[in-house]
């Protein structure tokens, strides 16, 4: 079988058509992301200007966000109903991003109870360094599986190679933080602003990286005229807006060094 040929004989009937359910939980996702940010004050404490950036930002990232979430939970349904799926590489990328999303935020809410509802915000707090290895935990976790999913999935091979590229990405951004988690108390800080530093820089490039393969799998599907279901498409613009607010978040700190 032709590899590139396969996703045209798994047809979109036998994936889950866009409804009002899925829109449903989509909005609610989205709202419980914004409501936990907002209850953690994670705006908080930043000059007016970085606070209205990120609030700005805060909207559209818990859009997609929440539409990961969402994926994840039809995912979970079709797989309880005995369905093939996922089928689609960007279903793969959806599942994976939603699950990391809700470990993601059920961490923070735990971070957050342990903390007495203050947040681990000062680095004399115990809890700030362990927050750091539990990002750093997850991030290679997810990298590690969406490896496997490159390797062992049947998926077109411009799709593993975006996969591969995702992975290491991932995984790269995971050392920064391990790498914090692990610092000594007396050169915490410069080790803090190295490691978010390296993980800008690896965010930009990778971002650069991703976008350039994920233009030749769209690419190709066109011109191949193959059909995919909508939550593809959630997990391809889930990869593109992580490219975006990588971006924008390193532009923002570039800009707040110089004038803050």
């Amino acid at each position: 079988m032709n590899e590139d040929q396969f996703p045209r004989e798994a047809t979109v009937a036998a994936q889950p058509r866009l409804g009002v359910a899925h829109l449903l939980v989509w909005m609610t996702g989205s709202a419980a992301i914004l409501a936990i940010q907002r209850a953690q004050g994670q705006w908080d404490g930043y000059p007016q200007a970085q606070r209205w950036f990120y609030l700005a930002l805060a909207v559209p990232q818990s859009m997609v966000w929440g539409a990961v979430v969402g994926s994840l939970a039809v995912g979970i349904v079709r797989r309880l109903q005995g369905r093939i799926f996922p089928v689609h590489p960007g279903q793969w990328i959806a599942l994976l991003w939603g699950s990391m999303a809700v470990a993601l935020w059920l961490g923070i809410a735990v971070l957050f109870l342990l903390s007495d509802g203050t947040g681990a915000s000062s680095t004399d707090d115990p809890l700030f360094k362990w927050q750091f290895g539990f990002f750093a935990a997850l991030q290679v976790l997810t990298a590690a599986t969406c490896m496997v999913v490159a390797v062992v999935g049947r998926l077109e091979r411009r799709w593993r190679v975006l996969l591969v590229v995702l992975a290491v990405e991932t995984a790269l951004i995971g050392l920064c933080f391990f790498a914090v988690a692990t610092l000594s108390a007396v050169d915490f800080m410069n080790g803090l602003t190295g490691a978010f530093l390296a993980a800008n820089l690896v965010q930009m490039l990778g971002g650069l990286a991703t976008v350039a393969v994920l233009g030749v799998c769209v690419t190709g599907d066109v011109r191949r005229r193959i059909e995919r279901d909508w939550m593809h498409y959630v997990g391809v613009a889930a990869v593109l807006w992580n490219v975006v607010w990588a971006w924008l978040q390193t532009m923002m700190n570039m800009i707040s060094g110089w004038l803050f």
